[in-house]
């Protein structure tokens, strides 16, 4: 017998009183969601020391001060940019995870819908309930909590959970663990995030009715009150859905935790506890429940995911250019720097790397990123063009650069090998991100590698990929997708 439905209280009763009869709820059908590709669509000059570049995130996790910017006034004749040299133009604002990202629609009672980045990277949903007293300027969605039917989740109930144990003036722990405030006479429920970027959102916990893929579940959400300018970049949005294990797997922060709304789909509408992330350039599609072979070439190969299971985590075992290692496993101090830089799991056979949806680019550890500058360097290094390598303002120091098309087809791709026998490859044109600015008339292109602390798998190597992922039997499956994510011939 199979039995599905769209409203999440008539389903969870259903199925309750069908397993206390003893008939077996079969999963319901994948439910597949077009998603929206909203890049930035041009770079622009940024102060000095005030945002990241791709050069400008230590080890440890810190902002580094930025290049200067280079005076626009540039005489590309002279420097040689007519011949097909690569001439620096501008810093880089950022490489922002809410930057280059996909988003999907989230509905709510009263007709209200929010864009929300998809973010494997992260756990909660987080949408805005009021206008923060620095987003005056911004045009972003917001949802009204009265017209959502959003209830504020009370301090003492068993959902405020966390591992809360600094209480100061604007919180209290709950005797859940979760972080509490006085809000309006109430004692409710808090949270405050703090993502990869720097950038950060606080509010309050809500229960309400949410939409997804026409899909409804009573779910947790985080309401946002408060967030850094930083928290939302990209033109028109609203906020975050992270995808991340579900349950309260990712309760070891100081504030509140919840689990994902995937969670709650899945259990309150029968299905499968997997999804897909099927992204070509502009193009995406997120499946709930399942996968397609159909928007993929050739075979999915498949990767075991990796403890500690809140996020997803895979092992690295190489990195090549041009079929040679990038990875120096015989240096103790290397080795040393990457068990720090991951989880602390690493082995001499393996790294582990992050697989992460809602982050823009890709990071490297710092020696891996400076071994594939090296091994760029040496294969360019012969032909007939001025080298990316010969001023002090490059691509690997956060500027956007004009690079000839001979030039960019001459630049070998990047391969992570991953366990399983997976390998992603990452071609130049993928790994470069072209821009447009309004002082030069031709196409720049700046490197969406990050040379930092964690080895993490963002939008760099995802956004020509198709990523299954099975949570039930932790297990991570890659293919190239196919063009729009469509099967053959649509």
């Amino acid at each position: 017998m199979r039995v599905t439905t769209a409203v999440a209280a008539a389903t969870t009763g259903i199925g309750l009183w069908l397993a206390a009869m003893g008939v077996v709820v079969e999963a319901a059908d994948p439910v597949y969601m077009p998603l929206t590709y909203k890049p930035r669509t041009s770079a622009r000059p940024a102060p000095a020391g005030g945002q990241w570049s791709t050069m400008a995130v230590g080890a440890d996790g810190t902002q580094r001060p930025l290049p200067h910017i280079l005076d626009l006034q540039i005489d590309l004749d002279a420097a040689g940019f007519l011949q097909g040299a690569s001439v620096g133009i501008v810093t880089l604002q950022s490489l922002n995870p809410h930057l280059w990202a996909y988003f999907a629609p989230v509905l709510f009672l009263g007709d209200q819908i929010v864009d929300v980045l998809i973010d494997t990277g992260s756990a909660g949903l987080g949408v805005p309930i009021e206008t923060p007293t620095n987003w005056t300027d911004k045009d972003f969605q917001k949802i009204d909590p009265f017209k959502a039917a959003a209830e504020r989740i009370p301090c003492s109930d068993p959902r405020c959970r966390g591992s809360c144990d600094n209480p100061s003036g604007s919180h209290f722990c709950g005797p859940h663990g979760g972080s509490c405030a006085r809000i309006d006479g109430e004692d409710v429920c808090t949270f405050a995030w703090l993502y990869g970027d720097g950038s950060s959102a606080a509010g309050v916990l809500l229960s309400a009715p949410v939409e997804l893929g026409g899909r409804q579940a009573n779910s947790t959400f985080g309401g946002i009150i408060r967030a850094s300018d930083n928290f939302f970049e990209a033109p028109r949005g609203g906020g975050i859905m992270g995808l991340s294990f579900g349950g309260y797997s990712l309760c070891d922060s100081e504030f509140s935790c919840f689990p994902p709304l995937l969670d709650d789909i899945v259990r309150q509408c029968h299905l499968d506890d997997k999804f897909t992330v099927c992204a070509h350039g502009d193009d995406a599609v997120l499946i709930l429940g399942g996968g397609d072979s159909r928007l993929y070439e050739g075979n999915v190969t498949y990767a075991p995911l990796q403890p500690p299971f809140g996020f997803y985590w895979v092992d690295v075992k190489d990195v090549q250019m041009a079929g040679e290692t990038l990875v120096e496993r015989s240096s103790p101090s290397f080795l040393s720097r990457l068990r720090q830089a991951t989880t602390g799991r690493l082995s001499s056979a393996s790294m582990t790397a992050l697989v992460d949806t809602g982050n823009s680019a890709m990071y490297l550890p710092e020696q891996i990123f400076d071994n594939f500058k090296e091994q760029l360097q040496k294969i360019l290094s012969p032909l007939p063009f001025p080298t990316l390598f010969d001023r002090q303002r490059s691509i690997f120091n956060g500027y956007a650069m004009y690079i000839a098309p001979e030039l960019l087809a001459q630049m070998p791709p990047l391969v992570v090998m991953l366990d399983g026998g997976v390998n992603i490859t990452i071609p130049s044109d993928q790994y470069t991100q072209e821009f447009r600015v309004p002082e030069v008339d031709v196409p720049l292109r700046a490197l969406k590698i990050v040379r930092g602390g964690r080895f993490v798998l963002g939008q760099t190597a995802l956004n020509h990929a198709y990523v299954e992922i099975d949570r039930s039997s932790k297990t991570i499956g890659f293919a190239r997708s196919r063009p729009g994510c469509r099967p053959e011939g649509k």
